[in-house]
C-alpha cells in the first residue's frame, strides 16, 4: 500500500511537472476555435488527478464538483458520463 502511494504521487509531481510544457504545446497545436474547450477539458482532468491524489474525503468532493462543473460549461460528455458513477 505504502508503494502505491508513492507511486501515485510520484505520477501527479510527473504529470505537474511537463503540464507546463506539454499543454502549451498541445494548446497551441490546436485551431483556436478548440482552444477553450479543450483547455476546459485539462482543466477537469487535472482535477480528476487531484481527487485521486487526496485522501480527504470532503477535499474529493471538491474536486470532483469542480470537474463535474467543467464539464458543464465545456459540454464535455465524456467526462459527465464519467463523474455519473460519483454522488453529488
Amino acid at each position: 500500500m505504502v508503494w502505491a502511494a508513492v507511486v501515485d504521487a510520484r505520477a501527479a509531481a510527473l504529470l505537474r511537472e511537463s503540464q507546463a510544457t506539454l499543454e502549451a504545446e498541445y494548446l497551441n497545436g490546436l485551431p483556436p476555435c478548440n482552444r477553450k474547450a479543450a483547455a476546459l477539458e485539462l482543466i477537469g482532468l487535472y482535477h480528476l488527478v487531484k481527487a485521486a491524489e487526496v485522501r480527504d474525503a470532503r477535499e474529493i468532493a471538491v474536486h470532483i464538483d469542480a470537474a463535474r462543473e467543467v464539464c458543464k460549461h465545456a459540454r464535455l460528455i465524456d467526462l459527465e458520463e464519467f463523474l455519473e458513477d460519483f454522488p453529488e
